[in-house]
């Protein structure tokens, strides 16, 4: 239940906005809580989080309000989605910089390869990838392997 959720966080925990439906509150303390595991590289599927639902069920409303979160605890967030348009989308829904994920790697059209990788991962806290759907294998896979 929420109240579960909500006492499993730390008591510095910023508050969560009150205009969340109880679907988009527990989805964001499920991110909160599995952010505050995060370090746990033993487990590194625990560290993926994936918010799903259909056109108007509040996704960006929710991802807004965990980066928020994030933000709050001095995350470093970064965020990506695969076209410029979609980023755009992003950054002014949340208010935070996005990205291509092409230009988050660093990707390089010459030697077609990333610059962020396994063996130099992406200095962040958290990534947010949006619009994860219409990435390809080997996009996902770059991205992946360049996840700290």
């Amino acid at each position: 239940s929420i109240e579960e959720l909500s006492a499993l966080l730390p008591p510095d925990a910023p508050q969560l906005s009150s205009q969340l439906s109880d679907q988009q509150r527990e989805a964001a303390l499920q991110c909160a809580l599995q952010a505050a595991h995060a370090h746990n590289k033993s487990q590194p599927l625990a560290r993926i989080f994936v918010l799903t639902g259909g056109p108007g069920t509040g996704k960006t409303f929710t991802v807004r309000e965990v980066v928020r979160q994030w933000v709050v605890q001095r995350k470093r967030v970064l965020m990506a989605c695969p076209t410029a348009r979609a980023a755009a989308v992003l950054s002014d829904a949340v208010g935070l910089k996005a990205s291509t994920i092409h230009r988050l790697l660093k990707f390089n059209p010459q030697t077609s390869t990333f610059g962020h990788d396994a063996l130099n991962p992406l200095e962040a806290d958290a990534v947010v990838v949006d619009e994860a759907s219409m990435l390809d294998v080997s996009l996902a896979a770059a991205l992946f392997a360049a996840l700290p």
